[in-house]
């Protein structure tokens, strides 16, 4: 099951193939669910251009592709002013694959042209995990 998160909304996929329009359905929290790690996590951080030009919906459209890429762990993502995309993969192999799929390599030729004032691309591995509910508050121990 894949895990992806837009608009402040956790999706989860489902059995049907993603281009059915029913690879998803929604969970209200908000943050993604992702293995033991390490696992890989690519942060983007960008400063966007005035206006739409598609935008929106080439990001989703990239979201549902990213959902289909072997290695894809989840997403998160949010805007206000200064956005913040966190995209997690199995291993940097698998991130790396997804930077070249020829959709997503068009996408990002785009943003360079039209969308983006400034932006970076962090890859990092993720050697530790926890979340509010598996953390013991004030322990100071390695997690």
């Amino acid at each position: 099951m894949w895990t992806f998160h837009r608009g402040g909304r956790r999706f989860e996929t489902g059995r049907a193939h993603p281009s059915s329009g029913r690879y998803a359905r929604g969970v209200d929290d908000g943050i993604a669910s992702t293995p033991e790690p390490p696992y890989t996590a690519v942060i983007f951080t960008s400063l966007r251009t005035e206006g739409d030009r598609d935008y929106a919906a080439t990001a989703a459209a990239m979201e549902r592709l990213a959902a289909r890429e072997p290695g894809f762990l989840g997403l998160e993502s949010a805007r206000e002013g200064l956005g913040i995309t966190v995209s997690y993969w199995r291993d940097e192999a698998a991130a790396t694959a997804w930077k070249g799929v020829v959709e997503h390599l068009a996408a990002q030729d785009r943003g360079r042209r039209e969308w983006y004032r400034d932006y970076a691309v962090r890859i990092a591995t993720v050697h530790r995990a926890y979340t509010l509910s598996t953390s013991t508050f004030g322990d100071a121990g390695p997690r």
